[in-house]
């Protein structure tokens, strides 16, 4: 953004977007034109053929048109794709802190901020750091409290029971490599 006066730019950076991904489908053989129409539709993770080990949080926007499609045997499929990609195959860590375990070594493989989901158990109020800094705290209860980054959400058994008010500080974000979580 240029300011009247000011030499150079100022720089917002204001996160990524989402954006659109078009596919082409063609057909082959006997089809069931209601079964594809049923398959492209809807919400959820699409793994595209040349990245097989990632997936991407996806939401097909627009109808196909049936009218190409059978006539043609031919269609495009409008995927709306949310920024981040994710590995299929990755494992939770998974971790019993102690009284002699105070730390977790975790690392973030990508190259951008991950915004991780811990779900911590136990009871009282615990305080947790990871690398040092964005320490938050949390009051879990005497059970089992999912604090999720990605979301900006805190939440016991699903999303519909939200106990953000049991959180204080900031959700916690993993930096690209080794990250360390302190308690």
């Amino acid at each position: 953004m240029e300011i009247e006066g000011r030499d150079g730019d100022v720089s917002d950076d204001i996160g990524y977007a989402s954006y659109d991904k078009l596919v082409k489908i063609g057909l082959y053989d006997n089809y069931d034109v209601d079964r594809i129409s049923h398959f492209f539709s809807g919400t959820g993770k699409v793994t595209f053929s040349n990245e097989p080990d990632k997936y991407y949080e996806s939401e097909i926007t627009e109808q196909i048109d049936f009218e190409k499609l059978v006539n043609f045997r031919t269609a495009v499929v409008k995927f709306h794709t949310q920024p981040f990609k994710y590995l299929v195959d990755e494992q939770p860590v998974d971790t019993n802190i102690t009284e002699e375990i105070k730390e977790i070594k975790v690392v973030n493989v990508g190259f951008e901020e991950s915004k991780p989901i811990m779900t911590l158990a136990g009871k009282d109020t615990v305080e947790i750091s990871v690398n040092s800094h964005a320490q938050f705290q949390i009051n879990i209860d005497d059970g089992c409290v999912t604090v999720n980054s990605r979301l900006e959400e805190c939440y016991k058994g699903g999303t519909y029971n939200l106990k953000n008010h049991n959180m204080g500080g900031e959700f916690p974000v993993l930096q690209p490599g080794e990250n360390t979580i302190f308690l």
